[in-house]
């Protein structure tokens, strides 16, 4: 049976919507706060009025349970934040001046771009339209919305909601696949937000190059898992129940979770018995029928995913730990952890993005290391590490590069309203979130006022501003506007430095 359709947007609709949204920010409307805020708050109510709305098209899209339908409400808590914070994050800022400024007042305003694109994944498809859209009105633009066609449920409900809640002439939803998002991406938008793959990410910043618009690329990868092989069997398992949680959330139908676990000989296990034995405790012995275990989103990926476990299950040296069967009919791919995967397997190829957790063998911290940085996955939106000693957490954070690292749990980085997200290299550019979201959605502008007073005109003759030039006005003004190198010597080695030469002084003042 073929997957549902999305109802596509007519292309002619693209234009007007465009033109509207960017006669509604060219006429001011959306910079005051107070504007801000109520749209903020119109969000806030869209979301909670509608709760089992959108619970209800996740399910359908999803068969998600229900209550990890309503822990993706976290939209709600960044709207909160936002609000809260909104007034401080507005006033300028008053940069320290230099001498070359004197007199002047210099100060950074913090304005809004335009007209935004947000284009959405489906992973969670209301999650990640609310919170970019939460920071793009924070900061004072207008939004083109382009929700995933692949969730239907999902989309349409959007398509309901926004125009019944939002200003009618500043948010507009587009709905569609390739053609709708090529027609959006060939017109000028003045700042695109785009979440999903790397190889799209990669599609979207050709488009926006053409404009030399800026872009937020929240994007994927392979987030490794690294153990401490000085963990004890009880750690280990103690580490398995949030990884197990973790990884299976969504089906694993996560960009941030775990993709891919670097163990050690000796608790291979140990590790192996905790993850089957917390699958069983999670999920029963037939997930297929556990009510807190969801479905792939569609028959494409479900067979992509079924594909690389199988491809994987007949590699030599690989052991199915738990799980390894699949159902296309049903969406259903069983919870599935695999041992004895080598780096080149096909299930270390790409990002998995579904329920199956390969299990890689790695001599140490070291070796672990090299594997994320050097690989081909290099630079992973995420890290984890489990570890009880935080030389260890810090030397494999510090040693590999990744977009955001959590020490002893996975995933909950992204529920940090006040803290950045957003990957490196290849998994994406820019941040989101809070502060920092407010910041990617904000022209920083530097102002600089001078007065037209007679004392601002003598200080510009006193530093020999104007033609014509002498040589007494150059060093006016390299006194004024150059500036030296800070010495690399500390107050105490100055101190010192000085005592001894003055020792030095008086021995030879003795000795003559």
């Amino acid at each position: 049976m073929a997957d549902p359709a999305v109802r596509a947007t007519p292309i002619e609709d693209i234009e007007k919507y465009l033109n509207t949204a960017r006669l509604t920010f060219n006429s001011g409307r959306s910079k005051p706060i107070a504007w801000r805020k109520q749209q903020l708050r119109a969000l806030y109510r869209l979301i909670d009025e509608n709760r089992d709305k959108i619970v209800d098209a996740l399910q359908k899209d999803f068969r998600k349970p229900t209550t990890e339908a309503t822990v993706l409400m976290s939209g709600l808590n960044h709207i909160v934040y936002c609000l809260e914070n909104l007034p401080n994050w507005m006033k300028p800022e008053y940069p320290k001046k230099g001498l070359s400024e004197f007199g002047a007042d210099l100060s950074i305003n913090h304005e809004p771009f335009g007209v935004c694109l947000i284009i959405a994944p489906w992973n969670y498809p209301f999650e990640l339209v609310f919170k970019p859209l939460t920071s793009a009105i924070a900061a004072g633009n207008v939004a083109v919305l382009k929700p995933s066609e692949i969730t239907v449920n999902a989309a349409n409900v959007i398509t309901e909601l926004i125009p019944m809640y939002l200003d009618n002439e500043a948010f507009f939803v587009v709905n569609g696949g390739v053609p709708e998002t090529t027609a959006l991406l060939e017109r000028k938008f003045d700042h695109i937000t785009y979440t999903g793959s790397t190889a799209v990410g990669k599609i979207i910043m050709s488009h926006a190059a053409k404009h030399l618009t800026p872009v937020i690329l929240e994007l994927g990868g392979k987030s490794p898992v690294v153990i401490d092989p000085k963990l004890s069997s009880a750690d280990v398992a103690r580490v398995c129940r949030r990884l197990v949680a973790t990884k299976f959330f969504n089906a694993g139908q996560t960009c941030v979770a775990p993709d891919y676990v670097l163990c050690p000989p000796h608790l291979m296990e140990p590790l192996t018995t905790a993850i089957r034995e917390n699958v069983l405790k999670y999920f029963g012995e037939d997930a297929s029928q556990s009510p807190d275990f969801a479905r792939i989103v569609n028959t494409n990926h479900t067979r992509r995913i079924g594909g690389l476990i199988d491809r994987q299950k007949v590699t030599p040296g690989s052991v199915v730990i738990t799980g390894g069967k699949w159902d296309e009919a049903t969406r259903y791919v069983e919870p599935t952890v695999i041992a004895g995967v080598r780096g080149d397997g096909p299930l270390m190829e790409q990002e998995i993005f579904g329920p199956a957790l390969p299990i890689v063998q790695c001599a140490g911290i070291d070796e672990a290391i090299e594997f994320i940085r050097d690989g081909p996955h290099a630079r992973p939106l995420a890290l984890y590490v489990f570890t009880k000693d935080k030389a260890t957490a810090d030397q494999v954070h510090g040693s590999a590069v990744s977009g955001s690292v959590v020490i002893n749990d996975a995933t909950f980085q992204y529920a940090a309203d006040s803290a950045p997200f957003g990957g490196i290299g290849a998994s994406g550019m820019g941040t989101l979130h809070g502060k920092y979201g407010f910041m990617a959605y904000t022209h920083h502008k530097t102002v600089l006022a001078k007065p037209l007073t007679w004392f601002a005109d003598h200080t510009d003759d006193f530093i020999g501003r104007f033609p014509p030039y002498s040589q007494k006005s150059l060093n006016a003004l390299e006194k004024v506007a150059e500036r030296r190198l800070p010495s690399e010597k500390n107050m105490v080695s100055t101190l010192l430095s000085v005592a001894a030469a003055g020792l030095s002084y008086l021995a030879k003042r003795w000795r003559s």
